[in-house]
């Protein structure tokens, strides 16, 4: 009777697997068998192998990606810090521009408010001398009524002296002398050329 018997294991030289022997396996099957888990093992040792390599690969890959991502985080630091401080230098040119400008507005509020006073001051010499100008018209117009009330005046006189002249002439015929004729009428010409 052929029974079944529990295997036996004894280590095999060289695979780092153990050979199981049995009693009904021959010898081509215990090694077909040995050779079928050799093969797997070298194949899960491949395996770990490559995955080993991956991962390396991978971790490597890593710390290139890692040291890219700390070289592009300086970057942009030193690009914000570059930023920063060009946006400082920036603010302060137009901080300063302001401040130039507001200088510039007030200087011209100071200028406009003298021009402004400069032209209400000329508005009222204006009218204070188109008043003027009106009373030295009317008191133009009035010493023109004088001069012709005088100039009626003078030539008033002027007829009457003249008529005074002429009866004093016929009376002066009649009473005085020749000498004192001639006197008269040197008088009466110098007289009435003054007026």
């Amino acid at each position: 009777m052929t029974g079944f018997h529990y295997p036996s294991t004894r280590p095999v030289v060289g695979s780092g697997t153990r050979v199981v022997e049995t009693g009904f396996y021959s010898g081509v099957c215990v090694r077909a068998s040995i050779t079928f888990l050799s093969n797997s093992a070298n194949r899960q040792i491949i395996n770990d192998q490559e995955r080993s390599i991956l991962l390396r690969g991978s971790n490597n890959s890593a710390r290139r990606s890692l040291v890219q991502v700390k070289e592009l985080q300086a970057h942009l630091d030193d690009a914000e810090a570059s930023a920063m401080k060009g946006g400082k230098r920036t603010l302060q040119k137009l901080e300063q521009r302001v401040r130039e400008l507001e200088l510039e507005l007030e200087s011209e509020q100071r200028r406009y408010q003298e021009a402004d006073k400069n032209a209400r001051k000329q508005e009222r010499r204006m009218k204070e001398l188109s008043v003027q100008a009106d009373e030295d018209r009317k008191a133009q117009d009035r010493l023109n009524d004088m001069v012709e009330k005088l100039q009626q005046k003078v030539k008033t006189y002027k007829r009457q002296v003249e008529e005074a002249v002429n009866l004093t002439t016929t009376f002066c015929w009649c009473r005085f002398d020749h000498h004192h004729h001639l006197f008269l009428l040197l008088f009466i010409s110098f007289f009435s050329s003054n007026f």
